[in-house]
């Protein structure tokens, strides 16, 4: 297990997002076009809620749905507080692209990248909860 300062992703391996609050990311209604939101949910081990990281390089990563294999992305290449996310196909832009930073408690905090300005996309800060989801096979889909 990773100390709080460091941030350690392997390869398919599969993360749940989660809030403050327990609440985790996933794709609404299971969802599989591009745009489909992005919300806040009680976790229930469905893969619509668990995450891949991608090496985007230079410090940067995608983060990639278990069941639609489409990314994290910022609402119309959105760079303001309160942006709503959404799922699409990889794409080259920086809306995409997230950064691991950090916090004071040692919990992770997604930003996106080149948006040093835009603290919290979807509310709350979210943690990064590493360590492969009970039940799950590391690399299955």
């Amino acid at each position: 297990m990773a100390k709080a300062s460091q941030v350690v992703l392997l390869e398919n391996e599969f993360y749940l997002i989660k809030a403050p609050n327990g609440k985790v990311l996933e794709i609404k209604n299971f969802n599989t076009e591009n745009g489909a939101a992005i919300r806040l949910w009680d976790y229930a081990g469905h893969p619509w809620q668990q995450w891949q990281f991608v090496d985007a390089g230079e410090g940067r990563w995608r983060i990639r749905n278990r069941f639609t294999g489409k990314f994290i992305d910022l609402a119309l290449g959105g760079v303001v507080e309160g942006t709503w996310l959404h799922q699409w196909s990889r794409t080259s832009g920086l809306s995409q692209c997230w950064e691991l930073e950090s916090t004071r408690n040692g919990r992770q905090v997604h930003r996106p990248c080149g948006h040093e300005h835009l603290q919290r996309c979807t509310g709350p800060d979210l943690e990064l909860r590493l360590g492969r989801q009970s039940g799950m096979e590391p690399g299955a889909r």
